[in-house]
């Protein structure tokens, strides 16, 4: 029996394959529509992921907007399964529940601020350092595995498809269950700085260019403390601890703080109105105390 030719071996193998792969797409793509991600959009409605961080946080996608908002909540009880505290950090940012599931993913980092830091990274960098964005992947198939994320691969690939377009001044920081109060007339901003830049000397330094900014503009702040926050930090920060969230905001550009790294967080007693957190970027982030540094 005369054996077939190789390049016609070869020829039938690559058809196979090319067919195999017009399918996986027709496949994929099929997937993709029905996704509850695809639907959401189709609608609409805002496509929501709780991160469940300790405490967790929402990252809400409104593709109208062209904005990603990260809302923090108070967490629930550790026992809980993750679709239960899902939902539970859904209803403290105040967001409304979807028709379908709640999407979730737990990092392998539970720290919050450790979670938002690094998207923060990922997205300023995964242009210029593409391996950033095969790590993202990875860590999104581990989670799969490890019964640590409820999100399908088609939900998955629309979701990264839309967020790639956006920047990280595009995701806006807010918090759950803080309400916002209008400024007071006359009544000034209290505000303590933390330095945690590893500068020497920044929170005066910062002190200072605060009580010019308050007696040369309509801002007006009274800072009632400055210390060292303890620890270096590598991105700076305003906290926002008693819901005047356009003031500390207004505080951010009078600074040259970007938009992404305003939060709101209440503790328990409050000394102060906000909180500003002087990260080790304070010398390249675009900060307009740069002229003051050593």
């Amino acid at each position: 029996m005369e054996l077939p030719d190789r390049r016609r071996v070869g020829e039938i193998l690559g058809r196979a394959i090319a067919c195999a792969a017009f399918a996986a797409v027709l496949y994929a793509a099929a997937a993709h529509l029905r996704s509850d991600f695809s639907r959401g959009l189709a609608k609409g409605r805002p496509v929501q992921v709780a991160l469940l961080t300790s405490p967790p946080a929402i990252i809400s996608y409104n593709s109208a907007e062209g904005k990603a908002f990260i809302s923090m909540a108070r967490g629930g009880a550790a026992s809980a399964t993750n679709a239960a505290r899902a939902a539970q950090a859904l209803e403290q940012a105040g967001l409304r529940r979807p028709d379908g599931r709640v999407l979730y993913y737990v990092p392998c980092n539970a720290d919050r601020q450790a979670a938002i830091d690094g998207m923060e990274t990922r997205f300023n960098n995964w242009r210029a350092r593409p391996l950033l964005a095969a790590d993202f992947f990875s860590g999104y198939i581990g989670g799969r595995l490890g019964g640590r994320c409820n999100i399908g691969l088609a939900d998955f690939a629309g979701i990264v498809m839309e967020l790639s377009r956006l920047e990280w001044p595009d995701f806006v920081i807010a918090a759950a269950n803080v309400p916002e109060a209008p400024q007071s007339a006359g009544k000034p901003l209290t505000v303590e700085v933390l330095n945690a830049s590893g500068h020497k000397n920044m929170a005066a330094l910062v002190t200072r260019q605060l009580r010019r900014i308050s007696e040369t503009g309509p801002l007006k702040v009274d800072v009632l403390r400055f210390d060292n926050y303890g620890e270096l930090l590598p991105h700076s920060r305003i906290i926002d601890r008693s819901g005047r969230i356009d003031d500390a905001s207004r505080l951010a550009r009078s600074l040259g703080i970007v938009s992404g790294r305003i939060i709101s967080e209440k503790r328990g007693l409050n000394f102060t109105d906000a909180t500003v957190i002087v990260g080790m970027d304070c010398k390249t982030s675009g900060w307009k105390t740069q002229e003051m540094l050593p």
